[in-house]
């Protein structure tokens, strides 16, 4: 893949980084924005062979094929599902562009589901998202924009954390090839009624971006991971000294690890607090 085109096209939202933020808007209200811009301001606008991907649907998404589009291309029919892929995404052997993961880049955003629903709101006030979408009566979708493009490994260990720590549906798991939708689109899935629910996008604050640390720190996430053995440079790093012998640090407090054991942590507050459901007196 060609990274520098990639890279050039983010360097080019410089200006947009230091804007500043457009006030969050009230849920009733709709912020007026077009996909195309939505997209431009998350990508740039300037690829070569790797590109950002988009998908549109009409009517019930449910049990449709996702055929993926290379973006730019016209994403103004309000009456379809809207949807694109965090990553860029160069093209397979025979040229074609195709939502796989073994055909991700890098990544440029991160999103969570049904927060409003499963996950409060008020969970994600240490670290304001880029932006929020409504895309069920009272449910969003909310976004991230990294400031710099992390690759696929990353974005996925940080989606873990996020759903490790109840701050996204469990459902909406992979942080590199993961479709999530459009501001300027419907949501065709027959329980929200008919006409087709209308997608929001209620909160869009594109000078936020963030780096996966902040994410993390600011959101008090369990260190993102992967489920391997640590290397021998990440233990050596990563270690405490006692009684002139190293041994690793744990990736999460003791009490907390005591806590989950017992069943009776839920998640947590930020803030360093946490919710827990307190122990039957005995």
């Amino acid at each position: 893949m060609n990274t520098d085109t990639s890279i050039d096209a983010f360097q080019d939202l410089q200006d947009l980084a230091a804007a500043p933020p457009v006030t969050d808007a009230t849920d009733a209200t709709d912020v007026s924005l077009t996909n195309d811009a939505f997209l431009t301001a998350i990508f740039g606008s300037n690829f070569e062979e790797a590109k950002p991907l988009v998908c549109s649907l009409a009517g019930d998404p449910s049990n449709a094929s996702w055929p993926a589009r290379a973006w730019p291309c016209d994403t103004s029919d309000a009456a379809l599902n809207w949807y694109a892929l965090p990553s860029l995404f160069t093209p397979n052997e025979a040229g074609r562009y195709k939502a796989q993961k073994s055909l991700a880049g890098l990544v440029l955003c991160a999103m969570l589901d049904d927060v409003g629903t499963k996950v409060p709101l008020d969970r994600l006030s240490a670290c304001p998202p880029s932006w929020r979408i409504e895309t069920s009566p009272g449910n969003f979708q909310v976004g991230y924009i990294f400031s710099e493009p992390v690759d696929a490994k990353q974005a996925d260990m940080l989606k873990a954390a996020l759903i490790e720590s109840g701050l996204c549906d469990k459902g909406a798991s992979g942080g590199s090839a993961r479709w999530m939708r459009l501001p300027v689109a419907i949501n065709g899935k027959p329980k929200y009624g008919s006409p087709a629910f209308q997608c929001k996008l209620v909160v869009w604050q594109p000078a936020f971006r963030y780096s996966v640390e902040q994410i993390v720190e600011r959101l008090e996430l369990a260190p993102p991971q992967e489920a391997v053995k640590p290397s021998r440079k990440a233990a050596a790093i990563d270690r405490q000294s006692q009684d002139n012998i190293y041994t690793p640090r744990p990736a999460e407090n003791a009490v907390l690890t005591a806590l989950k054991a017992r069943g009776i942590y839920k998640q947590p507050l930020g803030s360093g607090k946490h919710d827990i459901t307190p122990p039957e007196s005995e």
